[in-house]
């Protein structure tokens, strides 16, 4: 807990030279203590909006203090940073983007390949369901199925959570075509739907994938689809997006697509499914979005240096 006396006992511990806070992580009493010792400390990829808690609750006025306090902040877009400028020294604001974008790109230069996943893809299109959800799973499952026959496709699903007794559930409704990646050694060619049932596949899973769907756009927060978009994949994506601005901008682009219903989804499935020129034309949007706004860790290491925070 962020209370006084373990944040003097956090620090009496660690000591640490100085410490970087990354996006809404802040921890009040933390920070004040860091200031009262004057470690130096920043924060990194922050992005708030005017009716931001951090801005506008009671607790708006510690949080001035904390922001006046640090050493740099560096943000995601120009808007948070002019935001934050009114509250704070300027001079120590940077708009540099996500930090995310290098993490992504350093995923897609790291990627090692799947002997597994290559072999139940086969020549076969393939959709890959992310960190899907039950919500998703109906929507996408229900407007793929009448798709099969028609198509040469397959379907990869890699839940947020593994909950074996929902896989079962769904492999029940699909017994012929359906496997789980720890039975992967009984595949054959009649498979069609692999389940990821192991966590940590997924950024590489991407490589893989013609189409991709990313969940957390129904109920749950949306989750990463930078991930998808950096190997090029068309992004396909639930109804509620709003506060995740690269969701907004990629599909501003042309490079992604929110659908609210089982029509909307296999609308947008048979569309990309069927024009591959398209989907070559979404690579190299999604390619391209990633790529132009990478760059922030090398920004930010860079500034760590010149103020020697990195010196042993």
């Amino acid at each position: 807990l962020d209370t006084p006396a373990n944040a003097r006992q956090f620090l009496d511990i660690v000591q640490p030279r100085w410490a970087a806070f990354i996006k809404y992580e802040l921890w009040l009493n933390l920070l004040e203590e860091l200031a009262a010792r004057k470690i130096p400390h920043i924060l990194v990829s922050a992005r708030m909006q005017p009716g931001s808690p951090f801005l506008k609750s009671w607790l708006a006025p510690l949080y001035r203090r904390a922001f006046n306090n640090m050493k740099a902040i560096f943000t995601q877009d120009e808007a948070t940073a002019q935001l934050l400028a009114r509250i704070a020294p300027a001079p120590h604001i940077q708009a540099v983007s996500d930090t995310r974008y290098d993490r992504v790109m350093a995923n897609k230069a790291e990627f090692k390949p799947i002997p597994e996943i290559a072999a139940f893809k086969g020549d076969r299109l393939c959709v890959l369901a992310g960190s899907s959800w039950y919500r998703g799973e109906q929507v996408l499952l229900a407007a793929l199925t009448p798709l099969w026959e028609a198509h040469n496709i397959c379907l990869i699903i890699a839940p947020h959570e593994i909950h074996h007794d929902r896989i079962h559930q769904w492999m029940e409704l699909y017994p012929s075509i359906s496997l789980k990646y720890s039975e992967i050694d009984q595949l054959h060619a009649g498979h069609r739907m692999l389940w990821i049932d192991n966590v940590g596949m997924l950024a590489r899973l991407y490589h893989y994938a013609d189409i991709a769907y990313v969940g957390g756009g129904w109920k749950n927060g949306l989750h990463n689809i930078l991930e998808a978009a950096v190997f090029g994949c068309p992004v396909i994506i639930g109804p509620r997006y709003d506060k995740f601005p690269e969701a907004v901008e990629l599909i501003a682009e042309g490079g992604a697509f929110s659908v609210d219903s089982i029509a909307a989804m296999q609308q947008c499935l048979l569309r990309l499914i069927t024009q591959e020129e398209l989907r070559h034309q979404i690579k190299r949007i999604n390619e391209g979005f990633v790529a132009q706004r990478a760059g922030a860790t090398a920004r930010i290491l860079q500034w760590c240096q010149q103020q020697q925070l990195l010196q042993a």
